[in-house]
């Protein structure tokens, strides 16, 4: 028994590398157009409880991002492949969600697994 539970334990961890790697190529792909402060993978991939239809979430933190929604959409998904699912801030954006305890943020923080550049760290103010 002890066997096949190390076997499903491998699995698992093969598919959650997987994800990160995913995450890693998309964020390479979009620092292209975009210079990117940070990529991190949050969510279900990150705590390890993801499932066959969990996507890839990503927090992508960049310095410029356009102010236009449909702008900023159409720009973070332009590279996106294979169930990677991005979300964008600006760092002061990231900031005021830290200051709101924004679940994303604390998520990203908490359990966040950085794929490109690293996260500010948190402002004290």
């Amino acid at each position: 028994m002890a066997e096949g539970i190390r076997a499903i334990v491998e699995r698992r961890r093969g598919e959650q590398a997987a994800a990160f790697d995913l995450a890693r190529r998309y964020a390479a792909a979009l620092s292209v157009e975009l210079p990117l402060v940070a990529a991190v993978v949050f969510g279900s991939h990150a705590r390890g409880d993801f499932n066959t239809w969990s996507d890839i979430d990503v927090l992508v933190v960049s310095h410029h991002l356009p102010d236009s929604t449909h702008e900023r959409s159409d720009m973070l998904w332009r590279h996106v492949s294979g169930g990677v699912s991005p979300i964008g801030w600006t760092i002061s954006e990231l900031q005021d969600a830290r200051r709101r305890r924004d679940p994303i943020a604390v998520e990203a923080d908490a359990v966040g697994v950085q794929v490109a550049g690293a996260l500010p760290p948190p402002c004290n103010r």
